[in-house]
């Protein structure tokens, strides 16, 4: 019916096809690209600042008090902390489906209660959803000849930054390696206790004074003046001329105590390009910005300054986020367009017709297209895992099509003019078609709603490839019927193609199509041979399949395949309290050696690479390949050279990490390939119990490569504990034992003054004499309450330690771990085994309890959500065809395809040495769909042949009539994979072995559906037969027990009648 109306009006369905194109194009333009999914990890930070405090002090009175307030949260999975010095941190990962909106305000509410007992001096805490978007896309590097590094830090400042904050898209721009202005005042002790005076209370007289502040109004006639006090610092001279008041009265210049300077701080993080210092500008973006549109605009930006500013200042690129996005859209793209060539071409050699090969031509783009228009109302993105989804959609997109055209072409060939083919021949199949999408469309809806990080990977994949065959669909059973109607015509020569004058004459194309008839012929007598060895046929299909088993274990596992964007990071990690200079000696050795990779385009070095997520101060140097297409090397083989070089490198904890994934199958998302989770409520006997780990693994592992925990040497400090016996004869608290401490050895940050259009800090500090060393330190004097000067020394007693870098916790007991990364070519199911072993022999001390994570739990967890949504994707595929043939027994025949085509899979993977992975999983549950199309056909038609012929003779001629269309099909499909199976270009590395399994799956099954599903239809076949005629014959028994019960009780009712009746003649007898 659709088919028809489609056909009978050939305008309406032009225009609609118009409007879809525009459609398409306009939403294919207007989409935001990326390189992922958005994923929105349902994590939540909060984050408190303490200065001064160490991480004990943290985690004793700002973590511990926030734990207990948070732990009443809903929906929370697990809560982490961090206590640094001077920060903490909490790490909340809510179940997946949490609404975060409302699960922040929860946070902010149970947080307000236990910032009440914080000291006055903390922070208010931060609270913030955690998002990709909290890195940086963009890392911009900003070098002078003319200035130093204090002159061009304030010259980025006043003429850079504005330009970035202010482009749309933008959600924070921040600065590395710069230098601020300070004006410094030095004290010496002795000179303020002789004027009574403390840094403290001459703070407070600087405060008092730089003020600018309204007083009310005045009336100046009839209008109403404002009364402003303007008491501003805005000079050194000011500061210097400041009068300080004494207690008897008198007052003296701030210069009569301090020497006051004003100058650069030196910077807290070093920043290099290529071996030159600058400055460091990385860019955010906004959660609902286009990521490369963001980035073209801030290039051009970039571009602009430099123009205008180019004497002055140059910029340099050091990360582009959106390069690799650009690339991998490109390659994938082309591999899509490869596909659709391969498609149509193998569309024309089978069909040998340039109107039916146009006709399919024109069906791909309108699907896409159409395609692109859902998503751009859904809200998707244009990258790789849509893009891969369109790239494998292109073979599946035709199926339909080539279905209908093909049965069209058919009908037409029989002699049926152009548009009673077109109604006819797609009316025909229009239901198998409707059958064939649907079982392939179902398969993607487990994929879709599965939870956990697979869900979040691969739910636009499936919401794609749905979108995309539905619209196929509905092109195929109207657009295809209508365009066939005007362009098919049996005049069109198959033999040569007419080009104006010229011919030409098809000789390839001659010959294949001889082959393809002489396989159909050949088919006949395959098939009936078969069907009278039938069971050779399945011993020997059965001998296959068991043989296949083995290779399940010789394929190893990831939990997403190794992409080579061309980029590592070296994290060198100091002892705490290295000065930064210290560390920029160290690591210039390491960034002096990448510099000579011949790969090389940029390298990068930072002292400090802290952002919003990190938990240490540890510097990196990033390292920026070439395209891949320009070197040999991979960036894993460059990454190994370099740390090759250096493993024996002492002095800092040195650890490389890159975007492209691990050989034994550790992907980006958590670094080690396992790791050993230690948890208890003692901190040492943890720390203890992980060196002792570490060793016991490293002596008794043969497959680890490297083996890295999280203890340290700790910081080093000092610690004073007061004789409170000797303090209480002064009237001295540990509390003003901390404040004078904190005045003389911190210093006290005053109030800010504006010079020169810059807000500058004054810093009140003792002369560094009084820090240089312990001895020192114990003659820094307290003022007692009566006003005596007892020196430190007098009533602290002095001892040392050293305390954790950071306290980690989770779920509020203290953890430390152990990661473990395996040696080249371990798989990583085989490495974990080895570890699990060891594990089961390792006594544990009491109170250690141990977990494990890492790769292997993520392989473990995601594997086991996609294993349900196979499981239920082979049940809603049962229910289809169920419902379809209102069987519950050749559902299962067809079926049988399937785990074939999973043989397949593995036997492609092993032979392309690519492992088991989240992108092959998918693969095996979508051939769940595909593969029983040809099935579905095969079916449909040995049902309407056996109306008309004997059912041998059904099987075998509809195998031969569907074999041209089931190769089309699958060759279309297999062909339109390859280019991405190739894994050529930037992206396509992560898809390949997704095209791969399924190019593997496709082959086996067409194999199966033509050899072995006639067998198992004809079994199925004769039990039915069998059942029915036992079923007839015991209805037939059932009706001759019937007659004989009813013809016994008939005789016996007869036999009463003619014994009542008798007894009524001899009752009248005897009256008479």
């Amino acid at each position: 019916m659709i088919s028809k109306i489609a056909v009978k009006r050939p305008v309406t369905m032009i225009m609609v096809l118009i409007a879809i194109l525009a459609l398409g194009v306009v939403s294919m333009f207007k989409m935001p690209q990326a390189l992922m999914p958005n994923m929105n990890y349902p994590v939540a930070l909060v984050t408190v600042s303490y200065s001064g405090a160490s991480p004990q002090e943290i985690d004793d009175i700002i973590t511990e008090p926030m734990e207990s307030a948070l732990a009443s949260v809903e929906n929370v999975k697990e809560m982490s902390s961090y206590s640094m010095e001077g920060a903490s941190t909490i790490v909340i990962e809510f179940n997946i489906g949490t609404d975060m909106n409302f699960a922040t305000l929860d946070i902010r509410e149970k947080i307000s209660m236990a910032q009440q007992i914080f000291p006055k001096e903390a922070s208010a805490p931060v609270v913030m959803k955690a998002n990709m978007n909290m890195m940086p896309v963009m890392e911009l590097y900003v070098s002078s000849e003319n200035m130093n590094t204090g002159s061009l830090s304030s010259y980025i400042e006043d003429n850079v930054i504005s330009n970035f904050k202010r482009l749309p898209g933008v959600a924070a721009v921040n600065i590395s390696g710069e230098t601020n202005t300070e004006i410094n005042m030095y004290f010496d002790q002795s000179k303020l206790q002789g004027y009574g005076l403390s840094m403290s209370s001459i703070s407070q007289q600087l405060s008092s004074e730089n003020i600018n502040v309204p007083s009310g109004s005045i009336k100046n006639g009839s209008t109403d003046t404002t009364v402003r006090i303007d008491g501003r610092l805005k000079s050194i001279a000011d500061i210097r001329q400041m009068p300080i008041n004494l207690s008897d009265g008198t007052s003296i210049m701030l210069q009569d105590v301090a020497d006051i300077s004003e100058k650069k701080t030196e910077p807290d993080t070093i920043t290099r390009i290529n071996g030159k210092s600058a400055i460091g500008i990385s860019i955010s973006k906004a959660s609902d910005a286009n990521l490369v549109d963001l980035s073209d605009s801030i290039l051009k930006a970039m571009h602009n300054i430099e123009a205008e500013h180019g004497d002055e200042i140059k910029f340099e690129v050091g990360y582009d986020g959106a390069e690799f996005v650009r690339t991998s859209i490109k390659s994938v793209s082309k591999s899509a367009m490869q596909g659709a060539i391969l498609a149509i071409l193998i569309i024309f050699i089978f069909l040998r017709n340039f109107r039916s090969t146009l006709v399919i031509g024109l069906s791909i783009p309108a699907s896409m297209l159409a395609t692109f228009g859902v998503m751009k109302l859904l809200g998707m993105s244009l990258n790789i895992m849509t893009l891969g989804a369109l790239t494998i959609s292109i073979g599946m997109v035709v199926d339909n099509s080539v279905v209908v055209l093909e049965n069209i072409f058919r009908r037409n060939k029989q002699g049926l003019n152009a548009e009673e083919a077109s109604i006819k021949g797609s009316s025909e199949v229009i239901l198998a078609v409707m059958a064939s999408t649907l079982t392939s469309v179902v398969v993607y809806l487990p994929i879709a709603l599965a939870p956990g990080i697979a869900g979040m990977i691969f739910k636009d994949f499936a919401f794609t490839i749905i979108t995309v065959l539905s619209m196929s669909l509905i092109v195929s059973i109207t657009i295809v019927p209508m365009l066939s109607s005007k362009l098919l015509d049996n005049s069109v020569s198959e033999d040569y193609v007419r080009v104006g004058k010229f011919f030409y004459r098809y000789k390839f194309i001659t010959g294949f199509t001889k082959f393809i008839e002489a396989m159909q012929s050949g088919y006949v007598s395959v098939a009936k041979w078969m069907l009278v060895r039938r069971k050779r046929v399945i011993a020997f299909m059965l001998i296959l399949f068991i043989s296949s088993i083995g290779l399940i274990g010789m394929v190893g596992v990831e939990l997403m395949p190794s992409t080579d964007n061309g980029q590592f990071t070296i994290n060198v990690d100091m002892p705490a309290g290295t000065k930064t200079a210290e560390k920029d000696a160290y690591m210039s050795k390491i960034e002096k050696y990448c510099m000579e990779i011949p790969e090389l385009k940029t390298v990068t070095l930072s002292t400090d690479s802290s952002n919003a997520l990190s938990t240490s101060k540890s510097g990196s140097i990033s390292v920026q390949l070439v395209d891949s297409d320009k070197r040999e090397r991979s960036t894993n083989e460059v990454m190994k050279d370099v740390k090759k070089q250096f493993k024996d490198f002492v002095g800092a904890d040195i650890t490389y990490s890159s975007d492209s994934g691990s050989d034994s199958g550790a992907s980006a998302i958590d670094g080690p390939d396992m790791r050993l989770q230690l948890e208890g409520n003692d901190a040492s006997a943890i720390r203890k119990a992980v060196v002792d780990l570490e060793a016991y693994i490293k002596e008794n592992s043969k497959n680890v490569g490297s083996v890295t925990t999280d203890v340290n040497s700790g910081i080093p400090e000092i610690i004073l504990t007061l004789n409170r016996s000797a303090a209480a004869k002064y009237g001295v608290t540990a509390s003003m034992l901390s404040d004078t401490l904190s005045e003389a050895l911190s210093g006290v940050s005053s109030t800010k003054v504006n010079i020169n259009d810059e807000d500058v800090t004054l810093k009140l500090q003792l002369r560094d004499n009084y820090k240089s060393s312990v001895e020192n330190m114990k003659s820094i004097v307290i003022t007692t309450p009566t006003g005596i000067k007892v020196p430190i020394g007098q009533i602290a007693e002095i001892s040392y330690d050293n305390e954790p870098v950071t306290i980690y916790k989770e779920n509020q007991k203290i953890q430390s771990s152990v990661d473990i990364k395996f040696k080249d070519g371990v798989d990583i199911k085989k490495g974990s085994a080895e570890i699990d072993a060891l594990m089961k022999e390792y006594i544990m001390p009491s109170g250690v309890t141990l977990n494990t994570g890492g790769a292997t739990q993520q392989i473990d967890e995601s594997f086991g959500d996609l294993f349900i949504a196979l499981l239920l994707s082979i049940l809603l595929v049962y229910v289809v065809l169920a419902s379809q043939f209102e069987s519950f027994i050749l559902p299962v025949m067809i079926m049988m395809s399937i785990p074939f085509a999973m043989s397949g899979s593995f036997l492609a993977l092993f032979l392309t040495g690519n492992k088991l992975s989240m992108v092959s999983i998918i693969a095996f549950i979508m051939l769940i769909g595909m593969v029983v199309n040809n099935a579905i056909l095969l079916v449909e038609f040995i049902n309407q042949n056996k109306e008309i012929m004997d059912r041998d003779e059904a099987i075998a001629q509809a195998g031969s009539v569907r074999l041209r269309p089931i190769l089309m099909t699958t060759l279309t499909t297999i062909l339109g994979m390859i280019p991405m199976a190739t894994g050529i270009g930037e992206g396509s590395k992560t898809m390949a072995p997704m095209a791969i399994a399924m190019i593997g799956g496709m082959t086996a099954s067409t194999i199966i559906t033509l050899f072995l599903i006639p067998v198992l239809y004809a079994i199925v076949d004769d039990k039915e037969y069998r059942i029915g005629i036992k079923r007839r014959n015991k209805k037939k028994i059932h009706l001759y027990q019937e007659a004989l019960w009813l013809a016994k009780g008939a005789e016996k009712l007869e036999e009463k009648r003619i014994k009542k009746e008798s007894k009524k003649k001899s009752h009248k007898t005897e009256n008479l």
